[in-house]
């Protein structure tokens, strides 16, 4: 079984770039970041998705969603603290096929977290080839997960997609137009790429401070740095901050 080991030994690549504030969310605020957009076609293909997180409480109870939309029956993605206790499970339902899956061993604790890398991975496979390839990494190291549900995500369904109009908030979950399931605590450095990125890379981009532009740019869509704003350093779409704070505290 993989352990929830520690960054590896490399240096940040900054190129100017100084990541100086985090978004902050207070669960009895209702607080969470719009981000304009359904990330529906990054969804339909392979895609990573990481950010960092300090949760002020990492407990299930209640359940917190980092990032997420629930667009209807049988149209859902989502990251969130597992159902059980502490672990982190990743949901993700396109035409009524359904993906989970959960990290064999609790990632975050009761109470206050340190801050800590998430990156997921999905893999889309060829028509015919059963379910996509999800792979969760913990500051940069690759974590033991199982799939927890029996169907299938099928190529084909993945591609069918279909979230309408509902974009993907960033600190909660989009409930069909309703946010739901904040988090509390903060987040930093929130990104998604279209590619399932390589293990060297995922550790490149867990070193706190590393320039996404300089060392992952390569399929790049979204990059909210939450250093003080919800703007996209991409230009692909900037957010809406929806009551989020700015704390100065990051990862070092």
């Amino acid at each position: 079984m993989l352990g929830l080991g520690n960054n590896l030994s490399l240096s940040p690549v900054l190129s100017g770039y100084t990541n100086s504030h985090h978004a902050e969310f207070v669960t009895a605020s209702s607080q969470y970041i719009e981000t304009n957009t359904t990330m529906e076609a990054i969804l339909q293909d392979s895609f990573t998705i990481a950010f960092w997180t300090r949760l002020d409480d990492g407990s299930n109870n209640p359940p917190q969603c980092f990032m997420g939309v629930y667009a209807g029956p049988g149209e859902l993605l989502l990251i969130a603290i597992g159902k059980n206790s502490s672990e982190l499970d990743f949901s993700f339902t396109a035409s009524g096929d359904q993906h989970i899956s959960r990290s064999d061993a609790a990632v975050f604790v009761d109470g206050v977290n340190p801050w800590k890398h998430i990156a997921i991975t999905f893999t889309k496979l060829g028509t015919g080839s059963g379910n996509g390839v999800q792979l969760m990494y913990v500051n940069g190291s690759l974590v033991a997960s199982s799939i927890v549900n029996s169907k299938e995500l099928t190529a084909a369904n993945q591609g069918n997609l279909d979230l309408g109009a509902s974009e993907m908030f960033i600190g909660a979950q989009n409930n069909q137009g309703t946010a739901a399931l904040f988090v509390d605590g903060g987040m930093d450095e929130f990104a998604v790429w279209s590619t399932a990125l390589h293990p060297t890379i995922i550790a490149e981009v867990a070193v706190p401070g590393a320039d996404l532009l300089s060392v992952a740019a390569t399929d790049l869509e979204h990059w909210y740095q939450l250093n003080d704003d919800v703007t996209d350093a991409t230009g692909n779409s900037n957010g809406t901050n929806q009551g989020a704070t700015f704390g100065t505290s990051v990862a070092t």
